[in-house]
């Protein structure tokens, strides 16, 4: 795998997360 896939890949997972949590910790608080 090129360096650069595997950033990319990082990275949308980092934005689906963070995503994920600013549901989460919307609805909790």
């Amino acid at each position: 795998m090129l360096v650069n896939d595997v950033l990319e890949k990082l990275t949308r997972q980092r934005k689906s997360i963070a995503v994920v949590i600013d549901e989460y910790g919307g609805h909790q608080e």
